[in-house]
Order: C-alpha cells, then structure tokens, then sequence
C-alpha cells in the first residue's frame, strides 16, 4: 500500500514538473491566478484534510491522519488531474 500511495503521489509530482518547466512556470510569477471550480474544489478538500490531519495528530493518532490524506490523493489524481489536464497542456496560439 505504502509503494502505491507514494509512487502515485511522484508520479503526480512528475507530472506537475514535467508541464510547469515546458511552460517555464515558477511560483508567484505572472498575473493574479484565475480559479477555475475544479481548482476552489481542490483547494476546498486540501483545507478540509489539513483540518482533519492537524485534529487527528492533536489526538496522537497518526493512523487517523493518514486515512485523511488517501482519499485526498485518490480525489487529486482521478478527479482533478484527470479533469483539468487540458487546462495544462498549452498551445502556441496561447503564447501569442
């Protein structure tokens, strides 16, 4: 289980890097971000299991914590990625 979670959160990472370094992206640089609903959905669950994760490992209960993140990353990766990968993959026309 524990290859499964972290090989799908690297190649999750893969992913990102690979779009964002043939974009040229790096954090904080260009126009204010735009977000669309998948993004404010994403963002919605990442609050909600950082809740979930800092009351878990309050209570000493990192078992709990990591129930929390799974679903997080199967919501990531089927849902937002999956979604939003055109999004991702610019086109010349959106260079110019």
């Amino acid at each position: 289980m524990r290859n499964k979670f972290f090989g799908t959160l690297f190649n999750t990472y893969n992913f990102f890097a690979l779009y964002a370094n043939l974009d040229g992206w790096t954090p904080g640089e260009g126009r204010e971000p735009v977000y669309s609903e998948l993004d404010r959905w994403i963002r919605a669950r990442l609050a909600q299991v950082v809740d979930r994760v800092t009351a878990c490992l309050e209570d000493y209960d990192p078992y709990g914590a990591t129930l929390a993140v799974e679903p997080l990353l199967d919501d990531l990766t089927n849902w937002y990625i999956r979604r939003s990968r055109r999004r991702f993959w610019r086109s010349r026309a959106d260079d110019q």
